[in-house]
């Protein structure tokens, strides 16, 4: 039986705590920010009663008893709500019908409606049955995360699932490819839409050149994007006497499933300085960085789709086109090594090297998935750093101690202004000059995020695989030791299990540049 009592006290209830507004002036910071969860609370409970009761009117036709054609009509007169707003509410009622594990959590205050909201878009893209059984795995990682992680998620989801839509919207991107300058009043308008490849690049050389030159660099940021675009109209930072396709090859690693592969345009360690003069820049690197399983590169069904490091998921159709001309580096990750902290060790140079090695390098950049490790930076021009300083504090160069930093992070490290620190867990802290420790709760997510994904892509593999045959089980032949997944290694032929082998056979069949 519906209580209507319960809403009557609900209202009196909140006009009591409105009318002791003039009170809230009162409330000490401590008081005030608990006073503030309890109101978030009690208003995402409150907007998931709101959607499940909107839904109700709808199923049930009630608006038509006030004369009002349509729910949307109704809720416009009556609830001074936009139609737009209404029919996501209405709909996210539907999907607590449908999802009873995330109206639980919505009942709890554990999610938010714009959670819902995701969810919605899921069944929506997805289907019912598909977000039912998904949502056990989601839902942990979205009471911790705001709504666009479990869009990255659902997202990720249907790009496993439906692996073509990622080719097609790179195929109408290709279509859509134009830049234009337009004068407008003393200036000119650029604009267009460029493919996903060419973008990251264009990104990644605009926050290069956003940088200061020097410390007595005063421009804004705006000025230097506009002098270093006019620099490079000018030629002024074209290599110096290099070929006309250097730094046009791309390099690849391949690693074994669930383990990720890096297509990088990296032909050398560092890019050619070009012609600059006193406070120039050299030219900036404007290389990628593709990280895909090997399932991924075998096309394998329920394989998860790959990642252009500064745009995100991509096609099979760019995949290819990225890895058509690049060099190979084979990756192994989730391997097993003694010791609190697994690390490959064969990569470990102590004390009898300063620089990094080409494959600790691979191993580190790998590690941070191409980006900057300082939290909130997403560059992916990345120098190796020793955590435990080189001369200052005999730091070795070890791959525990070894982490990848943009130019403008590194400086800051070595002004002492950000210091950096192991965690004891193979990551890093960093703070700052003032004791403050910066959250790194992004890229805790992203792992977070990585893994839920990772168990529901064995999920669908296991669906599509389809029921277990009568034909005898051949035994799997035990994995050789190997060491830790992150780093890179050299693959010995004779000690290869059947999915390492491929692999290998994958790495030797496109011939990759040899470190």
């Amino acid at each position: 039986m519906f209580d209507t009592r319960l809403y009557a006290t609900l209202r009196q209830d909140a006009e009591r705590v409105a009318a002791a507004r003039s009170e809230m002036g009162l409330a000490t910071g401590a008081q005030a920010r608990d006073a503030l969860r309890a109101v978030q609370r009690v208003q995402d409970v409150l907007d998931g009663v709101h959607a499940a009761l909107l839904s109700q009117v709808e199923s049930s036709e009630a608006y038509a008893e006030e004369g009002a054609s349509s729910t949307a009509a109704w809720v416009r007169r009556e609830l001074r709500m936009p139609a737009g707003e209404a029919s996501r509410r209405r709909r996210a009622g539907q999907t607590l019908a449908i999802l009873p594990d995330v109206a639980a959590a919505l009942a709890a205050g554990r999610i938010r409606l714009a959670h819902v909201y995701e969810f919605t878009s899921g069944i929506t893209k997805l289907g019912a049955e598909v977000m039912v059984d998904a949502q056990e795995i989601l839902l942990p990682v979205t009471e911790s995360c705001d709504p666009m992680v479990l869009r990255e998620l659902i997202s990720e989801l249907h790009a496993v699932i439906h692996p073509d839509d990622l080719d097609d919207k790179y195929a109408k991107g290709m279509d859509r490819a134009d830049i234009k300058a337009a004068k407008c009043g003393q200036g000119w308008h650029l604009s267009g839409f460029l493919p996903q490849h060419v973008g990251v690049k264009l990104n990644e050389w605009l926050r290069s050149v956003s940088a200061p030159e020097g410390d007595g660099d005063n421009r804004a940021p705006s000025q230097r994007r506009v002098d270093g675009l006019e620099r490079l109209l000018d030629g002024a930072d074209d290599r110096a006497d290099g070929p006309a396709d250097a730094g046009a090859k791309p390099q690849t690693s391949a690693e074994q499933p669930d383990q990720q592969q890096g297509a990088q345009p990296q032909p050398d360690s560092h890019p050619q300085p070009g012609p600059q003069g006193p406070g120039r820049r050299g030219r900036a690197d404007t290389r990628l960085l593709v990280l895909a399983d090997l399932d991924t590169l075998l096309r394998m069904p329920g394989a998860g789709p790959a990642t252009l490091a500064g745009f995100g998921h991509i096609g099979q159709q760019l995949l290819g086109y990225l890895t058509c001309g690049a060099d190979i580096t084979g990756l192994l990750s989730r391997g097993m090594t003694d010791g609190a902290i697994p690390q490959a060790k064969i990569l470990n140079v102590g004390r009898s090297s300063r620089l990094a090695t080409a494959r600790q390098r691979h191993a580190v950049i790998a590690r941070q998935d191409g980006v900057c490790a300082a939290p909130g930076c997403g560059l992916t021009r990345l120098d190796v750093h020793h955590v435990a300083w080189w001369h200052r504090d005999h730091g070795s160069t070890d791959l525990d101690n070894l982490v990848g930093l943009c130019s403008g992070c590194h400086h800051v490290v070595h002004q002492e202004k950000l210091t950096i620190e192991a965690d004891g867990h193979g990551g890093f802290t960093f703070t700052r000059q003032t004791g403050r420790t910066l959250d790194d709760h992004a890229r805790v997510t992203k792992r977070r995020v990585r893994d839920a994904l990772a168990r529901l892509r064995h999920i669908l593999r296991d669906e599509q695989a389809g029921p277990a045959t009568s034909e005898p089980v051949v035994p799997a032949v035990p994995p050789a030791p190997r060491l830790d997944a992150q780093w890179l290694t050299r693959i010995d032929p004779d000690r290869l299990h059947s999915a390492e082998r491929r692999l290998y056979d994958y790495i030797g069949h496109h011939q990759p540049r040899r470190t």
